[in-house]
């Protein structure tokens, strides 16, 4: 269950490490794939994050502290056309330099748009990341916008795209379908965390 949330920080300097040390949970998506909306639906606060109608507006790392026990780390979204070039060339080898240095990783939720599928960007942010060796969950989101005789259909097919997962979650942002379970998984997590 979360309990409290607050916004931490809004970095550039993605080398700054917050002082007080907790287990970080990092978001990856493309532009406009709604991790904004899925971390006010998750920590149920409308307005924890921006979200702004022009796709790509976090260029930054965004921190929130989830129950003072760990942090929720929104990184730039990927692959919206109006980036431009320089700024979408160094967005990936940012966000893996960051991954890589930072000692609290506990996993990374990369999001997908339920209805759109796997884009190409989202596959090559996908296998760089399984290539580094980190760990990957699959949160399926924007369930609500796939007509529900269709939904089996969609999820099969997005399972046997990323045989490679072991953890995926469906989920509605607007709904609330799907959050429970991922908050269970979540807490997991931590008391796996607090047992190492």
């Amino acid at each position: 269950m979360i309990k409290k949330s607050t916004f931490v920080s809004s970095i550039v300097n993605f080398k700054y490490i917050p002082l007080k040390k907790q287990p970080e949970i990092v978001l990856v998506g493309r532009s406009n794939v709604g991790k904004s909306t899925f971390i006010n639906a998750l920590t149920q606060k409308k307005k924890l994050a921006k979200i702004s109608k022009t796709p790509g507006k976090t260029i930054t790392l965004n921190y929130y502290d989830i129950n003072e026990s760990f942090y929720l780390i929104d990184t730039p979204g990927y692959g919206y056309a109006k980036k431009s070039k320089e700024i979408k060339k160094q967005l990936l080898p940012m966000i893996i330099a960051f991954l890589e240095q930072t000692s609290n990783l506990k996993a990374i939720f990369q999001l997908i748009d339920f209805k759109v599928g796997a884009t190409q960007e989202d596959d090559r942010i996908h296998q760089v990341l399984l290539q580094a060796g980190f760990e990957v969950v699959l949160l399926f989101v924007k369930k609500d916008k796939v007509k529900k005789s269709l939904v089996p259909k969609q999820l099969k097919m997005l399972v046997n795209h990323f045989s490679q997962i072991k953890y995926f979650f469906l989920i509605s942002s607007k709904q609330q379908e799907g959050l429970e379970e991922l908050k269970l998984f979540l807490s997991q997590l931590m008391d796996s965390n607090a047992n190492d």
